[in-house]
């Protein structure tokens, strides 16, 4: 890059983070956590998009197609638009949850119809999942600014990370919704106005990608016909068990304005998605092989983006894991604050003095978790596999009055216990075991045991 790249660069995540922290002026608890309640069906779009589109999903989708085929990309396509639906169906229930019982988080969902045990149960998955799905996006961003800067890892980590972490834990959801609709306009242009074109014209996309056998195209070569099959059957349910939709979803003005903008959202997702896809399938025969995946997309970049354009490129993807780390950022946090240590809204000023330093406490977590598992694909994929075992127990909040506190936390307990435990054995395959006994015991433990006196079946 050269000296105007990294001005470029610069220049943008001044006024990206500028933006946050100007969002966080005034904030009390329930803008901090849940933007008051009132946030536009336009603002809700534009922040579902952009939190789901993260640095960990374009990279390692382009990653993914570029060692093995579509299978990966054709998975998150297919569920994310399918569950993007079944959110916007759930929708209305969960806002009227929300906001009848003041509610920031998924496990308040769990615990309310199961109790105390089944909360603390959905609280240690979401806690495993979203770390991962945060480390996703720093390591991300730690491999751009490496390449940019010609700097280690571990340095480019702390580079990419701290301005996210300060604003984040000083604006809240309240600057995550903010920063997000500037983000999703400046990922649009940047990912479709300028990459795609410098690409597809200096390479011949459309002839480059005619020209690859068939075997690139394949799904199965990715995780096989387990990871096809169940992906798709299955990872329609993850937006419904992902903390960061319903926080959206309370956030919203009204039941119908929440239905709403994940009914859009479900459609301006796909060409995100689809991009990269493309992208890393033209690079197998751009790239030579041996390479790093997770290099292919900034590869592109300097190989066909002059400068100036590539300074903007830059910025655009740092914007996506930007809108994405600050999301997960507050998930963790939200799930601590209010699921773990259990606080109520008490004292305002002590209150979010407190759900600011649990924030940037979860950022240096996050941090770490990156250095330690530095791989994006596998560290997205490990979050998806782990949070689709809320499945079984939130399909019984909704559908099953029988289901007991008891079967909801062996439930939990054992399908996350197993997805972790399988994961070094079958890394692409790991849910399957997981979500099959989770399912079981639920069904088995909820038959055997009666509710208890702490369990609300009228929710």
């Amino acid at each position: 890059m050269q000296p105007v790249d990294g001005i470029i660069v610069i220049v943008w995540l001044c006024i990206v983070l500028t933006a946050g922290v100007l969002a966080g002026r005034r904030a009390g608890l329930e803008r901090f956590w849940v933007n008051e309640r009132a946030t536009p069906t336009s603002l809700l779009v534009f922040t579902i998009v952009a939190t789901q589109v993260g640095g960990g999903t374009v990279i390692g989708i382009a990653s993914s197609s570029f060692a093995s085929g579509t299978g990966f990309g054709l998975v998150a396509i297919v569920s994310t638009v399918t569950g993007f639906l079944l959110v916007a169906w759930l929708a209305p229930w969960a806002k009227r949850f929300g906001d009848r019982n003041s509610a920031y988080t998924l496990p308040e969902v769990i615990g309310k119809r199961y109790g105390r045990r089944a909360q603390l149960a959905a609280s240690g998955i979401i806690l495993f999942a979203y770390l991962s799905l945060l480390a996703g996006q720093l390591v991300s961003a730690g491999v751009l600014v490496s390449i940019w800067t010609g700097s280690s890892l571990v340095l480019a980590l702390i580079l990419a990370a701290g301005g996210v972490i300060v604003y984040t834990a000083y604006a809240g959801l309240r600057g995550d919704i903010v920063v997000d609709a500037i983000l999703f306009w400046a990922m649009g242009i940047i990912l479709f106005g300028i990459l795609l074109p410098f690409v597809g014209t200096g390479e011949n996309l459309m002839s480059t990608l005619r020209s690859l056998p068939s075997s690139a195209w394949s799904p199965l070569v990715f995780g096989g016909y387990t990871y096809l099959v169940a992906g798709i059957l299955l990872g329609g349910i993850i937006p419904v068990v992902s903390m960061e939709m319903w926080m959206r979803v309370y956030a919203a003005t009204t039941q119908s304005k929440a239905r709403t903008a994940f009914i859009w959202s479900a459609l301006a997702v796909i060409p995100f998605y689809a991009l990269p896809l493309f992208l890393g399938l033209a690079a197998t025969r751009i790239i030579p092989s041996g390479g790093n995946p997770d290099r292919v997309l900034f590869e592109l970049m300097t190989s066909y983006v002059p400068p100036v354009f590539l300074g903007i490129c830059v910025a655009g993807v740092l914007s996506v894991v930007i809108s994405s780390a600050n999301t997960m950022i507050v998930v963790v946090s939200a799930v601590i604050y209010r699921d773990i240590l259990g606080r109520k809204a008490g004292v305002e000023a002590l209150e979010l003095r407190w759900s600011r330093i649990i924030t940037f406490s979860v950022g240096l977590a996050g941090c770490l978790f990156a250095l330690a598992v530095p791989d994006i694909v596998q560290l997205v994929i490990n979050a998806f596999f782990v949070v689709g075992m809320l499945t079984p127990a939130l399909v019984g909040v909704v559908l099953w009055r029988r289901a007991t506190g008891a079967g909801a936390f062996v439930s939990l307990v054992l399908g996350g216990i197993t997805t972790v435990a399988f994961l070094p054995l079958m890394p692409k395959q790991a849910f399957v075991p997981g979500i099959i006994l989770s399912i079981i015991a639920f069904a088995v433990v909820s038959k055997l045991t009666r509710h208890a006196a702490t369990e609300d079946l009228n929710m």
